[in-house]
Parts: C-alpha cells; sequence; structure tokens
C-alpha cells in the first residue's frame, strides 16, 4: 500500500473529476508518495503547523500512469507518480488530527480586538492548543486599562509553537526596545511554521528580523515606519501572504487573517461556516474605515490625535532599527 498527503483545502479544491494533479506537479513532473514507514518523516517535514492532514490509500495495481522509486531528499527512494492520479487507485482516504500549538504573544497595553478577533475564530478549530505568552504570568491590561488577560505560559517556559501570533496596540512603542521579548519573537519565529501579525504587531515582528526579505502590513498609521526596517516591503494590503509569514492590518483585519489561515487549513467551507457563526457580516454606518475611503478631514483629524504616540512610536522604531543593525555588524 502508498500513500499520499494532502492537506483537506488543497484536496477540496484539485480532488474533483477522474483524477488528481497537484500544483506542485507542473514544477515537479511526478506526484511523490510515500510508503508507511516514511508517512511519519513527511508528516513532520511539510505538514507542521496543518491541524488536519488527508491520508490518500493507493492500490498502486490500479495506476494508470508510471510509477517510479526514486531518490528524494536524504537519498532514501520515495514512489513517484509520473502522471494524474486516477480516482480508481484510491481505496480510502482518512483524516490524520495533528497536534497544533499555536501563541498569541501579550504585552502590556495591546489592542484588545488584535488578539481576541483572530484567537475567536482560531479558537473554534478542533484539537488546537492555545498559548497566551506574556513575560510573567501577571495579568496583562489591554490599551485601555479596563480588560485583563491570564497568560498561560511565560517567555521562560512556553512550548514550540506551530503558530506564532502578535498582536499591536500602543503598547507597541515600549515593546520594540524590550531586549526579552524580541529575543523571544526570534527564538520561537525562527521555527514556527506560521509567523503572523495583526495591526502594529508587524512592527515587533520586524524588529526581531523575522520580516527581513518579506512583503508585510500593518496599521495604515504606521504603514511607513514598517518600510524603514532593513529588507521589509511594506504594503498596504488587508492582509498579506508571503510564504510563512502572514500579517494582518489595523484591528478588525485580525478576523480576515484567522479566517485566512483556517481556508489554508480546512478549506473555504470550513472558514464560512466559522465567518457565519461570528456573523461576520460587516455593515459599516460609515466608509471610514480606511484613509482610502475616510473623508479627509477625518483622516486628518485621526493623525492629530495619534501624534504624540506616533512621536514615541518613531523614537523607538529608530531605536530599533539600530539594534539591528549594529548586531548584523
Amino acid at each position: 500500500m502508498l500513500y499520499h498527503l494532502v492537506r483537506p483545502a488543497d484536496w477540496d479544491r484539485l480532488g474533483s473529476g477522474d483524477s488528481y494533479v497537484p500544483d506542485a506537479y507542473a514544477a515537479e513532473g511526478f506526484i511523490h508518495f510515500s510508503t508507511e514507514t516514511q508517512v511519519p518523516g513527511v508528516l513532520s517535514r511539510y505538514f507542521r503547523g496543518a491541524p488536519q492532514v488527508l491520508k490518500l490509500h493507493l492500490d498502486e495495481t490500479r495506476f494508470s500512469s508510471e510509477l517510479k522509486f526514486e531518490p528524494s531528499t536524504g537519498g532514501e527512494a520515495f514512489p513517484h507518480l509520473y502522471g494524474p492520479l486516477n480516482r480508481e487507485a484510491i481505496v480510502k482516504i482518512e483524516a490524520i488530527t495533528l497536534p497544533l500549538t499555536i501563541g498569541f504573544v501579550l504585552f502590556p497595553n495591546l489592542t484588545q480586538l488584535d488578539f481576541t478577533g483572530p484567537y475567536d475564530v482560531l479558537a473554534r478549530l478542533p484539537d488546537v492548543r492555545i498559548e497566551l505568552v506574556a513575560a510573567t504570568r501577571e495579568p496583562v491590561p489591554n490599551e485601555r486599562g479596563s480588560l485583563r488577560f491570564s497568560p498561560t505560559c511565560t517567555f521562560a517556559d512556553c512550548p514550540p509553537l506551530d503558530v506564532l501570533v502578535v498582536p499591536g496596540g500602543p503598547g507597541v512603542n515600549a515593546m520594540l526596545t524590550d531586549a526579552s521579548l524580541l529575543s523571544f519573537l526570534e527564538k520561537q519565529g525562527t521555527q514556527a511554521a506560521y509567523v503572523t501579525s495583526v495591526c502594529t504587531g508587524a512592527l515587533l515582528l520586524a524588529a526581531a528580523g523575522l520580516l527581513a526579505g518579506y512583503r508585510a502590513t500593518t496599521h495604515w498609521l504606521s504603514l511607513d515606519l514598517l518600510g524603514q526596517f532593513p529588507g521589509v516591503e511594506a504594503v498596504s494590503e488587508r492582509v498579506v501572504r508571503d510564504r510563512n509569514r502572514i500579517t494582518g492590518g489595523g484591528v478588525t483585519a485580525g478576523i480576515d487573517f484567522a479566517l485566512t489561515l483556517v481556508a489554508e487549513w480546512y478549506g473555504p467551507a470550513k472558514a464560512q461556516e466559522i465567518q457565519l457563526m461570528l456573523e461576520y457580516h460587516p455593515q459599516p454606518p460609515f466608509t471610514a474605515g480606511h484613509p482610502s475611503t475616510a473623508p479627509v478631514e477625518v483622516t486628518a483629524a485621526a493623525r492629530t490625535g495619534a501624534e504624540s504616540m506616533l512621536h514615541a512610536r518613531r523614537e523607538a522604531v529608530r531605536w530599533a532599527i539600530e539594534t539591528l543593525n549594529t548586531a548584523a555588524e
């Protein structure tokens, strides 16, 4: 018996019809299969950060295309199918649930919805472990001070994360110069399957060196600051995906970002089910959610009201960039 591993979202998108040909076929020229002993290694190497994978049980005697056992990474011989995988060869489709740990980073004066928006989406997934990570286990206040969140672990004892999520808020200014938080982000970000942020959390990822060479977005007020970090291409979009970096724009974009992740893991139907249960059906009373649609005078007033906070943020960003440059020398 041979096996092919695939994400549910990819199978739903490409698995219809009499045959199956994944996107990678065009580049590689074959479809990758595994023997029973090879399945655990393939899951570990290629599906980390996926909460569920489909395992297609295959009968090689029914293949309509040529099968070859050829060396792959490390020299081990893997079965490769040169042509479409015909439906008659699929004996069984088995769903494999994988452990997935999602970590939300908490810090004083964060914006509540940056955190709770994507949390409410991702916490609805089956069999995921969510950690709320902070410097200590003391309750963490939001930017208004009236809400406090209880961490489940600290930077020191946090387990390895499959998905790292960094919210934003006024507290980002102080965190841009916080060595312990930036060190934690760098450590977790270099091994996480997905490195993500909402709003100005992207500035913290950039300060930790995790966005160099990537496209990313953030709140419109701080987009120019994000683009000042070495190697970061700041993009004015709602959600930006660049390989395993996914960044959401300001505040409410965190919900969009989380639904994007769910669609990638489970397919659009699951993401839409969660969206429906949240009744995420925005009908704002004004078209003032972005400078591109807000009245000029409203945008000007918002900038004026945020000027003192932005002044402090510019200084913090300057310090963070100098620290990055010094470390690179």
